[in-house]
């Protein structure tokens, strides 16, 4: 299927597009929300170039924990060996880090948040809507 026509894909940050506002009709983050600086930011950014009644979709779940918990270890052990942590309070820092990712992903389940911008009662649930 060709959908040349019909896709505009580009790279860019979440917190800062280059779109006017009111530019969507959905806005959706796919299990990446813990990686926004800050989630703050993206969901003033989300509500800027949302239309009336546009929609916000939003995914977390162990897809981004356990790959997160599996790179933090990588980062952990890199940064033990590393000369500049050597000091207890540091290796410290790093441990109490990697444990509160761990928790995290051990208390946390898959959430799907969906918002609706006020303004505009009709429904968005085709890819027209």
């Amino acid at each position: 299927m060709n959908l040349g026509d019909r896709l505009d894909l580009r790279v860019g940050s979440a917190t800062s597009t280059p779109f006017a506002d009111g530019s969507f009709d959905r806005v959706v983050a796919l299990e990446s929300a813990l990686r926004f600086d800050t989630r703050r930011k993206f969901f003033e950014e989300a509500f800027r170039v949302l239309r009336p009644g546009g929609v916000l979709v939003q995914e977390v779940n162990d897809k981004v924990y356990e790959p997160n918990i599996e790179y933090m270890r990588k980062r952990r052990t890199d940064a033990l060996r590393d000369p500049r942590f050597k000091s207890f309070s540091r290796q410290q820092t790093i441990k109490w880090y990697l444990k509160v990712t761990e928790l995290r992903a051990a208390l946390s389940d898959y959430i799907i948040a969906v918002a609706k911008k006020p303004g505009d009662n009709r429904r968005c649930d085709t890819a027209e809507g």
